[in-house]
């Protein structure tokens, strides 16, 4: 779980990225981000702010199962009901439920160019805000800062907007003219960072910020034995504090049997001696720094039946046979990377093998507490992202009332997640 903390002593419990760039923000490095601040992370972001929709008092729709099923529970919010009841029935050009049922209540007959009003009302509730962080480089709006500014979007206009802002107002207000109620990436990217400023999403977003300082703080000790604490600022820190060569201990019972190995070299030693070997038991390696990496290829190479136990996700860059080149270490990268897919054995891919997530959840059905949205799940167009952080900022909601308290805002309380998005 992540356990990340805001400078105001807020606990960090949602953090929007999954990727490796170099970030910096308030001295504290970040290694594992992506540019995540696109429409998916805008909208989930707008969500976990507190932004609350419920059935709009007076509210039409051209689904009348649907709005009856609204018009049972009127005072209670889309995150606290069921989507799944809600989505019965629906048809849309996702395959992701929860994405079909946010699409029809956001833009009822979207798919007929109709821009009919949206079912929903949105209420700024802070007191459902999830302490969160959305990484990424440059402004928000993600990719479209990136795009050739002349062309139009394929999408019509107002299937780019975000939640509680109409597009054609923003860009009536900036008198411009919709060409065939189509935007350029420049507006849309313009849209984007308008909506989080407008919406007060700010301080959620980090970017790039170059003149980072740090500061390090430690205690020295006198010759007197007194421990005096210093600090020390600088634009770059060093670290070469060297490993240790004391095996790790689990402090578990069992732990000095003879045929339990705390190091490589122990390990090497029951080898030699024929101790194992291709006709033994499987052997149990616990661990995900280089002994065990080593223990691993090796116990492969003799064809013995090897289970490697640690607790981090096999995707996780920080795991030293994610960090093995592949040509010379093709034996742990045949398998990393691919179990997170519906198909286990290949590679994820936006296209072939989204992640496979519970469909109205977002959750990893892999790894709990691992969320994706947006293409890697397959939903390709902005419309069908929104369904995303429907999904998440439910799922997050309905688990911290379990818990007994919703998540802190600058004043308050807290939920957790890690949520790969575009």
């Amino acid at each position: 779980m992540l356990n990340w903390f805001l400078s105001a002593g807020v606990p960090l419990r949602c953090m929007l990225a999954y990727r490796q760039e170099e970030f910096n923000t308030a001295g504290v490095p970040h290694n594992n981000t992506q540019r995540r601040n696109g429409p998916s992370g805008i909208c989930l972001s707008y969500l976990l702010s507190g932004y609350t929709p419920y059935l709009a008092p007076g509210a039409t729709h051209p689904n009348p199962l649907l709005l009856r099923k609204l018009e049972e529970r009127p005072d209670v919010s889309l995150l606290e009901q069921d989507l799944e009841y809600l989505s019965e029935g629906l048809e849309g050009r996702s395959s992701n439920p929860a994405a079909v049922l946010f699409d029809t209540l956001l833009l009822p007959d979207g798919d007929f160019g109709q821009d009919c009003a949206s079912a929903l009302q949105w209420r700024r509730e802070r007191e459902r805000s999830v302490p969160h962080l959305v990484l990424g480089k440059g402004p928000p709006g993600g990719a479209w800062h990136a795009m050739e500014g002349s062309m139009r979007t394929v999408s019509l206009a107002n299937w780019m907007e975000l939640p509680g802002l109409k597009l054609k107002d923003w860009v009536r207000d900036k008198r411009r003219n919709l060409r065939n109620d189509r935007a350029t990436p420049a507006e849309i990217a313009s849209y984007y960072q308008h909506f989080v400023s407008e919406t007060g999403l700010q301080s959620n977003f980090h970017g790039e910020r170059p003149g980072t300082t740090w500061e390090v703080r430690g205690y020295q000790k006198s010759r007197e034995g007194l421990e005096l604490p210093f600090a020390v600022s600088a634009e770059n820190v060093v670290l070469a504090t060297g490993t240790h060569d004391k095996p790790a201990r689990l402090g578990v019972e069992g732990e000095d049997l003879p045929f339990i190995c705390h190091s490589f070299w122990e390990f090497e030693a029951a080898i030699a001696r024929g101790q194992v070997d291709q006709h033994s038991d499987p052997v149990l390696i616990v661990g995900a720094g280089l002994t065990a990496a080593d223990g691993v290829l090796t116990a492969h190479h003799l064809n013995t039946p090897v289970c490697h136990a640690f607790r981090r996700a096999v995707t996780d860059p920080a795991l030293i046979f994610n960090q093995l080149p592949k040509v010379l270490y093709p034996e742990y990268h045949k398998d990393s990377g691919r179990y997170l897919g519906i198909d286990p054995q290949q590679p994820i891919s936006c296209r072939g093998n989204p992640v496979d997530v519970h469909p109205f959840t977002y959750e990893s059905v892999q790894e709990p507490g691992l969320f994706a949205m947006g293409p890697l799940v397959g939903d390709n167009f902005v419309r069908f992202l929104k369904g995303g952080a429907l999904g998440i900022a439910s799922t997050l909601s309905k688990r911290s009332s379990k818990e007994g308290g919703l998540s802190e805002d600058s004043s308050g309380q807290a939920g957790s997640c890690s949520s790969l998005d575009t």
